[in-house]
């Protein structure tokens, strides 16, 4: 039941999140709607993903339990990460132009960075799920640690990118303050 779950969202992300949005760009048709779409398929697939991991995890025969809340406690901070990125991506329009790193750059401006990270990422995802599940746990070694290479180098360009999302926003709020008393002021005056 759980293994069906997770292979399934992992399906159904990898589909929506890369092909909807390319397809979107290339016929200039993108809009605030389809963007809000794909948010929500993405914070309900990693919510999925990372709750089957956890799931497998604490449920697992062979982790020890320090290894069993570990894992579980990883997945409840990066679900929550990740919701909070996407929280903040959606108060700033084309967020993907604030990066600064040459990693973000290259992730995000061409098309085998987007490829090797993305489906990087969702390969430790899967093989993560594999080896705490532990039916396939030799193979899911194995490729976790080809995986875990473009994982983090995946998370580092999400951290990077609250970062930024989160000065944005504060600039934004200092703004919408500075105004507001402005007009207090102006108001005031009359």
């Amino acid at each position: 039941m759980v293994y069906a779950a997770f292979e399934r969202a992992c399906r159904i992300n990898g589909i929506i999140d890369d092909f909807d949005g390319k397809v979107a760009r290339c016929l200039d048709q993108c809009s605030t709607m389809g963007y809000l779409v794909d948010c929500a398929a993405d914070n309900l697939a990693v919510v999925t993903n990372t709750a089957c991991i956890a799931h497998a995890a604490m449920t697992s025969a062979t982790l020890p339990p320090t290894a069993q809340w570990g894992i579980c406690l990883g997945m409840q901070f990066y679900a929550m990460f990740f919701i909070s990125w996407s929280a903040l991506a959606t108060a700033i329009p084309n967020y993907k132009g604030n990066y600064a790193t040459a990693l973000a750059r290259w992730y995000y401006g061409t098309t085998i960075g987007d490829f090797t990270l993305y489906l990087g990422m969702q390969m430790f995802w899967c093989a993560l799920y594999l080896f705490v599940e532990g039916t396939h746990a030799k193979i899911g070694y194995k490729i976790l640690t080809v995986a875990i290479v473009p994982f983090f180098l995946k998370f580092f360009v999400e951290c990077e990118n609250v970062y930024f999302l989160t000065v944005e926003v504060m600039k934004k709020d200092i703004k919408a303050a500075e105004l507001a008393q402005n007009h207090g002021l102006a108001s005031q005056r009359d």
